[in-house]
């Protein structure tokens, strides 16, 4: 039978496995970006893009950047770390795409990830959704976000970037973001209940201390609040199979 493999690398980085083929997401500066984009579960392990004589790699087939804040895309070790991988394609949003081709990715490695499309990696579907990021401020500008419904094997995961966009049909897992400029706690009950996934992951949550972790985890496992769902909260290099 089949897997899907998850696994947390920090704040809103995950990866996802199956079938041989290894999906990275949104490594941004809350995340050891060499480790995350090696598969090595120790961040001491990797540096500057390579990883040390012994340790295990994994290369990723491809990297999946929601949009261009650097706590989702920091482009200094991302650009190193694709340097050392050049196996390795990229989707993101235009923004990112041109950033990256401008710091000195090949433009033919690099393409734009644009809502309402779909495309295959390996055994992975990915359908692009969105357009933009949630509202900060009104006197900040919205910018661009894309999110991510990635699918394969009869299993599907959903990665909203920074907002709370419904996904076009229930995902097996949602990754709902707890912490941030853009949001309040309420807002990612509200989506949760709204997605209706079975496994909820708690991402986006650098800025928070333990204490309010300890809060969110009890609001979202409530099924008073947040609905009946298996709620999982993954430590850094921990990984769930679906």
């Amino acid at each position: 039978m089949n897997t899907m493999n998850i696994t947390n690398w920090g704040h809103a980085c995950v990866s996802l496995e199956a079938d041989g083929t290894r999906l990275l997401v949104d490594p941004g500066n809350f995340t050891d970006v060499a480790a995350a984009m090696n598969g090595t579960a120790k961040d001491s392990e990797a540096k500057d893009g390579a990883v040390e004589s012994g340790a295990a790699k994994t290369s990723p087939t491809a990297l999946l950047v929601t949009h261009p804040h650097r706590d989702h895309c920091d482009t200094t070790p991302v650009v190193a770390a694709l340097r050392y991988h050049p196996e390795c394609v990229v989707w993101a949003d235009a923004t990112t795409c041109a950033s990256l081709v401008e710091a000195g990715v090949e433009a033919n490695r690099v393409h734009e990830a644009v809502p309402g499309a779909t495309f295959t990696v390996g055994p992975f579907t990915v359908t692009v959704g969105g357009g933009k990021h949630a509202k900060i401020f009104r006197l900040i500008p919205v910018g661009i976000n894309v999110t991510y419904l990635i699918s394969a094997d009869g299993k599907s995961v959903y990665h909203p970037g920074d907002s709370f966009d419904v996904p076009a049909s229930t995902p097996d897992v949602v990754l709902t973001p707890v912490s941030g400029p853009w949001l309040k706690l309420g807002e990612a009950i509200e989506f949760v209940r709204t997605v209706g996934a079975s496994t909820v992951i708690p991402t986006h949550d650098a800025l928070n201390t333990r204490s309010a972790n300890i809060m969110v985890d009890a609001r979202l496992s409530d099924p008073d609040l947040a609905g009946q769902h298996t709620y999982c909260r993954l430590a850094k290099g921990e990984s769930m199979t679906l």
